[in-house]
């Protein structure tokens, strides 16, 4: 398997197995047992290997085809792998239990999703309790016992795009516990009697692979209020969602006993009024995520920007720009910069438009240097990038962050 790590780029021509192979800055993607075949295909297009070595990989490839795409060297030890996985447990040989056990050990991260704490802007005390409550106790596990053992659950609650699975994928970089990516997909079947099975053998994993982290995103479509409109044509249906729940329930109240220590549920929502009021009671801390205060927004836009252009640096605008972005969650400021970074491409494109083709790659550097970002780039991109929370949505998390934890309001 061949680590390929977006950096240093060079130009290759793909065939068509990899041509739907996407590529972006900053990203990972595994070419499972693609090396030999590269390989084999740079020897057969007279392409030599450019590199290949014990810390770095590089694979040059130039074969008949009209894709496109990027691919680069990575040294291998800047990949840190994390830890292997011990043996799966047998469930006493019961071929069931162990097929559902397959299913969600996909939902195991195994690639660190390289986010960490320094990339999340504000935020101090979600970030403070949840190195609390895995991090430290890693760590320094004679601080935590007794009364201070760590805490066992957490629920993020705020409006989208404020970072609550940020903090999660945060939480899976920086610890070394096994962490678990769950969704309602993961854990509701069809099949009578499947979902709190998976409930079940979920916990029982998390156990097994200790330390270890679930984290249950969007946790209300999953454990909203029991009961219904009572009808026959959905009573099955609430039927197996209400003892889905019921397992659910009973898992986190064993988290509690000896044999769930080093097991940690992090759950995160938009709408908490709608989880059972049992679920909530079990989660020990919650934690609001509100939008943005103005110094965490010109954070946001100086981290985007600032290589586009000196006004994102520091200055008036950039308090302006602060300002101008109110009510905007992290996700929509990251949206609203890269329009305003696409700004001054698209000028570049209609000058060269007429011509045959761009420019050489030192033009075109040298073109993108003449062509900064603008303050009016960034005041135009406003009006076509809205916030995507609504005033509706924010006072009532806060009406219910007032009712139901007011310590983190």
């Amino acid at each position: 398997m061949l680590e390929v790590n977006v950096g240093r780029q060079m130009e290759i021509r793909l065939s068509s197995v990899y041509d739907n192979a996407a590529l972006h800055n900053y990203h990972q993607i595994k070419l499972h047992g693609a090396l030999p075949s590269l390989q084999r295909s740079c020897k057969q297009t007279n392409q030599e290997e450019v590199f290949s070595g014990d810390d770095q990989r590089v694979i040059g490839l130039s074969v008949n085809s009209t894709a496109h795409r990027n691919i680069l060297y990575s040294k291998a030890n800047e990949l840190e792998p994390r830890p292997a996985l011990k043996a799966f447990p047998n469930f006493d040989g019961d071929p069931e239990l162990q097929s559902l056990a397959i299913s969600l050990r996909r939902d195991i991260v195994q690639e660190d999703p390289r986010v960490k704490w320094g990339d999340i802007v504000g935020l101090s005390e979600a970030k403070r309790l949840l190195k609390e409550a895995i991090i430290l106790p890693q760590k320094y596990p004679q601080l935590f016992t007794g009364l201070r053992s760590p805490w066992k659950s957490v629920l993020l609650c705020g409006v989208p795009g404020t970072g609550k699975t940020l903090l999660a994928k945060a939480v899976a970089a920086e610890s070394n516990a096994t962490f678990f990516n769950i969704s309602a997909s993961s854990v509701v079947s069809k099949y009578r009697g499947d979902s709190e099975k998976l409930i079940r053998v979920l916990f029982d994993l998390a156990r097994h692979y200790s330390p270890s982290t679930i984290f249950i995103d969007e946790v209300d479509s999953i454990i909203s209020h029991r009961g219904g409109s009572g009808s026959s044509a959905s009573e099955g249906s609430e039927h197996e969602g209400s003892r889905m729940k019921t397992e659910l329930l009973v898992q986190m109240d064993g988290l509690l006993s000896t044999s769930s220590r080093g097991v940690f549920v992090l759950a995160a929502t938009n709408l908490p009024w709608d989880l059972d009021t049992a679920f909530l009671r079990r989660m020990e801390k919650r934690i609001m995520i509100p939008l943005p205060t103005k110094e965490c927004r010109a954070d946001m836009i100086r981290s985007h920007l600032a290589e586009f252009s000196p006004i994102f640096c520091k200055g008036g605008f950039l308090e302006e720009a602060a300002s101008l972005v109110d009510g905007y969650s992290g996700s929509d400021i990251r949206t609203l910069c890269k329009e305003v970074a696409m700004r001054p491409v698209r000028r570049i494109l209609a000058d060269v438009e007429i011509c045959d083709g761009l420019p050489d790659h030192e033009n075109l550097s040298l073109l993108m240097k003449r062509n900064p970002v603008t303050a009016q780039d960034f005041r135009e991109a406003i009006s076509t990038v809205n916030h995507s929370t609504s005033a509706e949505l924010c006072d009532r998390l806060m009406k219910w962050t007032d009712a139901n934890c007011p310590s983190c309001s």
